[in-house]
């Protein structure tokens, strides 16, 4: 079953080695998206009781009928597109509150950045954004280029920690920070060696920092 990785399964409860329930258990530890069907010629509670704690998706009872088994897949199958729905809803919400989240996080960096909050006001913000902004030294670099995904912005954002955003479609602003004001300079002075380095290297459109 590990290596099929099917949608649903059918077991009976009788079965050498390991009977059903049990087989129903390790796949609900180990693969719980599974829908597991259920075959038993036991009309008993404590059977029935047991495949209900264990979320099984249908409980069949013997002899079943090439219909009726037709009729419980189609069942279960109609189950797998409803989650499957429901999970894509889940995850475009999800994409959304990212997005929005992310033009929040990028107009008050802007604002920050133009000077309009105060200390406080700004501590306040960041933390309700989850934004981790204080730090005891910053500067600021400033990246101006046609291209959107240059390979330098890119690896700026790989390479230094720090927090960035996109001023207007040419500008992406990075707000780098540190302890010690020494090394933020060395930090800079390195940073400046690298970017004209690689712009020198690499054959793509002009870009201007500072």
């Amino acid at each position: 079953i590990e290596k099929s990785q099917p949608d649903i399964v059918i077991t009976d409860i009788k079965r050498p080695f390991m009977d059903g329930l049990e087989v129903s258990r390790v796949l609900r530890e180990k693969m719980p998206s599974v829908k597991i069907i259920i075959l038993s010629g036991h009309d008993e509670f404590e059977y029935a009781r047991e495949a209900m704690r264990i979320q099984i998706s249908e409980y069949c009872l013997k002899p079943i009928s090439a219909s009726e088994l037709l009729k419980t897949l189609n069942n279960v199958s109609l189950k797998i597109d409803q989650e499957e729905i429901e999970r894509n809803k889940i995850s475009d919400l999800k994409n959304q509150a990212t997005q929005s989240r992310t033009k929040s996080q990028e107009s008050f960096l802007n604002d920050l950045c133009g000077g309009i909050f105060s200390p406080s006001e700004a501590i306040k913000q960041a933390t309700q954004l989850k934004i981790d902004l204080i730090s005891s030294y910053y500067y600021i670099l400033i990246v101006d280029t046609e291209m959107r995904e240059h390979s330098t912005i890119n690896w700026i954002k790989e390479h230094y920690h720090c927090l960035h955003f996109n001023r207007n479609s040419k500008e992406t602003v990075f707000i780098m920070k540190g302890e010690s004001e020494s090394k933020l300079e060395d930090e800079a002075s390195q940073l400046k060696e690298r970017i004209v380095e690689r712009c020198s290297q690499n054959n793509e459109s002009p870009l201007f920092f500072g």
